[in-house]
């Protein structure tokens, strides 16, 4: 059995590590099922705040280690949730230069540690000569002579964070920019942009951007600037419908999917209890009429069916999001009303175990008993 099988049978409240904090998490509290992974809620807040703002993560992100991205998600996973709305980019934007600052720092401080170099590479990578000069360390190497290490107060923070400030500046840039002509296809559609889902900077993550793009309407082209060629009426209305088309659909997925994710707790403790009562019907068939038993079969074919499609809604990455996954499946008629119906049939059932139980109970207080033995007497004992 998958990893993610066995998660889907848990109760709601059983308790995983999430994937990206390393912190426990639950459906309960609203933690999304990511493949065979769990993700907290706080974590998928930071990546929507994320993506809103930036488009992404930094191309820099996929260099740091692991460790050092779950120490980002938990500190901007914990400063969001007292964080008003209108200010939670702020904090999200100060953790990550924190730690990309912090971890930079470290990587340099390691490498410089550890290298005696001539002046001149140092200057090649960006260091003050005369600093180096006046605090490093001195060796004489046979091939290169004089070779120098870069000493601890050489390297400054400030730098470092001016440098991860200046990457998340430029990415916000861009993707203002990018709004601000949204509706212009672009040369090349195959290629995805240097900082869009497709971008190695979304490798990791690409089955977590699930937030519809923003609807900005067609651009208006004002009179005196003739070099933009405006559109005709008939392709505006075009773009008008299609973009239409497409919200409708989206919200359709959304409405769907919102009532797969109410169901599916309720799915998976009715397959578990179908489950549990056909095994014991099987050994027994006697139990149950035969009636009774083509409803107990048929309520376990529906219900299996229905939680695989829930959860295969409930899964869907956007690259995996297909009208297909739609056709002839409706939550509540699919779910609460053959739900309500399986409910039906376990109750039955449970009554009809119940009275043979008690029937059995009365049938064994109402047999004779045996009468007991009678007790040797301590001479025939001896004998």
């Amino acid at each position: 059995m998958s990893a993610q099988s066995i998660a889907e049978t848990q109760p709601d409240d059983t308790v995983f590590p999430c994937i990206k904090c390393g912190l426990d998490c639950s459906a309960k509290d609203s933690a999304v099922l990511r493949g065979a992974n769990w993700q907290c809620k706080s974590c998928t807040n930071v990546y929507q705040i994320l993506y809103r703002h930036m488009g992404g993560l930094p191309e820099s992100w996929n260099n740091m280690t692991p460790e050092s991205q779950v120490q980002f998600f938990k500190h901007a996973g914990s400063a969001i949730k007292c964080a008003p709305k209108n200010g939670r980019w702020s904090h999200v934007r100060s953790s990550l230069v924190s730690q990309m600052t912090h971890f930079h720092t470290e990587q340099r401080r390691i490498r410089c540690n550890r290298e005696f170099l001539p002046l001149s590479v140092w200057a090649t990578r960006g260091f003050d000569t005369k600093r180096i000069e006046a605090n490093g360390e001195m060796r004489e190497d046979k091939v290169f002579g004089e070779v120098w290490t870069a000493p601890l107060s050489t390297i400054s923070d400030d730098d470092i964070r001016g440098t991860v400030e200046k990457e998340i500046l430029e990415k916000e840039n861009r993707l203002k920019e990018k709004k601000k002509v949204k509706g212009k296809k672009p040369a090349d559609s195959a290629s995805p942009p240097a900082d869009g889902p497709g971008s190695s900077a979304f490798a990791i993550d690409d089955d977590v951007w699930s937030i519809p793009s923003e609807d900005e309407g067609p651009m208006v082209i004002g009179e005196g600037k003739p070099q933009k060629a405006t559109k005709t009426k008939k392709e505006d209305d075009a773009a008008v419908a299609a973009r239409r088309a497409a919200r409708e659909r989206d919200q359709k997925w959304k409405q769907e999917v919102g009532k797969a994710t109410r169901y599916i707790n309720s799915l998976n403790s009715v397959c578990h209890s179908l489950a549990t009562v056909s095994a014991k019907v099987e050994k027994n068939p006697e139990l149950i009429p035969d009636k009774l038993t083509d409803g107990l079969k048929q309520a376990v074919t529906q219900m299996n069916y229905f939680k695989q499609r829930a959860t295969q809604l409930i899964s869907a990455s956007d690259g995996t999001k297909s009208s297909s996954l739609l056709e002839g499946f409706d939550a509540d008629s699919c779910c609460n009303d053959q739900l309500k119906a399986a409910q039906a049939v376990l109750k039955d059932c449970r009554a009809i175990f119940t009275e043979k139980s008690r029937e059995a109970r009365e049938a064994k207080a109402a047999a004779p008993k045996a009468a007991p033995a009678a007790k040797r007497s301590a001479k025939a004992k001896a004998k």
